[in-house]
């Protein structure tokens, strides 16, 4: 198993393939761009990320080492109106930097030349979940979501003891308040059933020493940084997985990470996410041989993974969900549209089932089918014609995003036949299903002889492709 692709049996639609997963898709020129690389060329194009510049710069109220953690001891010398009036205050500039966060992020993604490096942070977002809700520091969140893209392709070692570390989860899982005196076994347990074992791999006794070892871990009471108070920490002998010894966190993680089932669960859970879901015992057992080959390094792990045979199979190929976030930047980029105002996309994000830095439990989002709901459908297909032709949403008129009279060669226009299969090219990026092809046939049926296409025409054929079942797909 994972045996590499063979450059004869590379495609366009493969190449496609490659850009939809290990990113957010692309355009036409962008797809015969990674198809002319080959496939080597262009998955070490992706993984080797670093090569190509990338500057976003922070949003504009970061400030790293000033951000203060709120409501400070000397709030209780307040008399209760003000301190009901700070704590308003610090909500609705928490509420606006929210904002500003996840339109930045959505930005990213819709704009980088590393989209790998995105998808990765999204997919560590998901796994590593933390919200807002209780966080309460969009600055926290910011700098969470730095740590996972810096480390979105590093050593997996290394991230699993960053994330510990960070301010974000410290507070989410209860962290930041573990003692010696009194251990909160909250970041202990998920650390095992959902960050890196999965449920059934340990035992309770192996959370409580675990909790132990993690003792001290918090966050400076002024700043969002990670503090290690020895006072606070369990110096005692500890028994966990078979070993003994005065553990502290770091040592945890470094038996949890030396068991074989921790390489296989998040090696699988990666495979789930870029490729397709509950993977064959046979292959989770392949991928947790590349992984523990790679030295946990996640860049070769994921090399592999997108040169594998299995990775553009018919199982992988068109067979999963679109994401909020993949539907939203998948057809920006697709239709080469520029980002819409923030308020649209937030309200977007909200209303198809993912805000950015609010998944739903420390489980992340589950993803797959359950993303289609009658309501979420409905939103689509709304949405989509809000990108394409404009319309109300979020607190007023928004105009289209998309630029219609771009997306197809003026020779073309004319030719009803020939303007329908680019456009489908351009959006789907592979094959129809019969059902779809009659729809659209249908389409140019209805249209008189020999007319030449106006931007409507591509406008309204457009919101035909994005509203089958098989646009959901990617």
């Amino acid at each position: 198993m994972l045996e590499p692709i063979t450059q004869k049996s590379w495609s366009e639609i493969k190449a496609a393939h490659l850009l939809n997963r290990a990113g957010f898709g692309g355009t036409p020129a962008e797809v015969k761009s990674f198809y002319d690389l080959g496939p080597q060329k262009a998955v070490d194009q992706l993984t080797d990320y670093r090569q190509s510049h990338d500057d976003f710069p922070a949003p504009t109220w970061v400030v790293p080492g000033i951000e203060k953690r709120p409501f400070p001891r000397g709030m209780k010398m307040l008399e209760e109106p003000e301190r009901r009036k700070k704590r308003q205050e610090y909500q609705r500039e928490q509420r606006s930097h929210l904002l500003e966060l996840r339109a930045w992020w959505l930005y990213r993604m819709r704009y980088t030349k590393r989209p790998l490096q995105e998808k990765m942070t999204l997919f560590w977002h998901g796994h590593f979940a933390t919200g807002i809700r209780k966080v309460r520091s969009a600055y926290a969140m910011y700098v969470q979501n730095e740590t996972l893209r810096a480390l979105a392709c590093g050593n997996y070692r290394d991230l699993v003891t960053a994330v510990a570390k960070d301010p974000a989860m410290l507070i989410y899982l209860d962290g930041a308040q573990n003692r010696r005196h009194a251990p909160n076994e909250n970041f202990a347990r998920e650390l095992m059933e959902l960050f890196t074992l999965g449920e059934g791999h340990y035992t309770e006794e192996d959370i409580k020493e675990a909790a132990r070892a993690f003792t001290g871990w918090s966050v400076g009471r002024q700043e969002f940084e990670f503090e290690n108070n020895s006072r606070a920490h369990d110096r005692g002998n500890k028994k966990f997985m078979g070993h003994r010894g005065g553990f502290d966190g770091d040592d945890i993680i470094r038996i949890i990470l030396s068991e074989r089932r921790a390489k296989e669960f998040i090696a699988g859970k990666l495979w789930s996410f870029f490729a397709y879901d509950d993977p064959e015992p046979g292959l989770v057992t392949a991928l947790g041989d590349a992984l523990d080959e790679s030295g946990l390094e996640l860049r070769l792990f994921m090399n592999k993974l997108f040169l594998s045979r299995e990775f553009y199979s018919a199982k992988a190929v068109r067979t999963q969900v679109k994401s909020p976030a993949q539907w939203l930047i998948g057809t920006l980029r697709c239709l080469d549209a520029r980002m819409p105002d923030p308020r649209l996309t937030q309200y977007m994000m909200k209303m198809l089932g993912q805000e950015l830095f609010e998944p739903p439990n420390v489980k992340g989002w589950d993803g797959g089918y359950t993303w289609i709901t009658t309501a979420t459908l409905f939103h689509r297909y709304n949405f989509a014609g809000a990108l394409v032709k404009g319309g109300w949403a979020a607190g007023g008129w928004k105009d289209p995003v998309v630029e219609t009279d771009k997306l197809l060669p003026a020779g073309i226009l004319g030719d009803a036949v020939e303007a329908l299969k680019s456009l489908q090219w351009r959006l789907f990026q592979h094959g129809l299903r019969e059902k779809d092809r009659e729809a659209l046939r249908k389409v140019v049926e209805a249209r008189p002889v020999g007319g030449k296409w106006s931007d409507d025409d591509v406008s309204d054929a457009i919101l035909l492709m994005m509203s089958t079942p098989q646009y959901q797909l990617t």
